[in-house]
């Protein structure tokens, strides 16, 4: 394993993961909320549509994912960490469309990270 010392350069190859994982991996690099507080600031939250194929099963439960808020409050990357594979996409979709107020930290509106229960599918009748 190669050892990098004060005053060398870095790899480009090294430089270019860096800014990817910063731009693509939900709350690297940003403040995390917990889902309560994150909860408040949700202002616009579709209703994920209950797939036909979960009703004919009578199934029921809640997917779980981590956001990326943006500054302004738009969703702008979603993590899946648990839930049913029917009721994941639906479930994934509605969250995508969720909308925050903006969180604002020292006066001005700060990006976050938050974990979701993306949609409680449990409309069995």
């Amino acid at each position: 394993m190669t050892q990098y010392t004060a005053g060398r350069k870095p790899p480009k190859a090294l430089i270019l993961l860096a800014i990817f994982l910063t731009a693509t991996v939900p709350g690297y690099g940003q403040i995390r909320l917990d889902s309560e507080d994150a909860a408040k600031l949700i202002i616009e939250k579709p209703e994920a549509i209950y797939p036909p194929l979960a009703k004919q099963l009578r199934l029921q439960g809640t997917v779980k994912a981590d956001v990326s808020v943006s500054e302004t409050g738009s969703v702008i990357a979603t993590r899946l960490i648990g839930g049913h594979p029917i009721l994941v996409t639906p479930a994934m979709d509605a969250v995508k469309e969720y909308i925050y107020k903006p969180y604002v930290v020292d006066g001005k509106p700060s990006a976050f990270v938050s974990t979701v229960d993306g949609a409680d599918m449990d409309r069995v009748s």
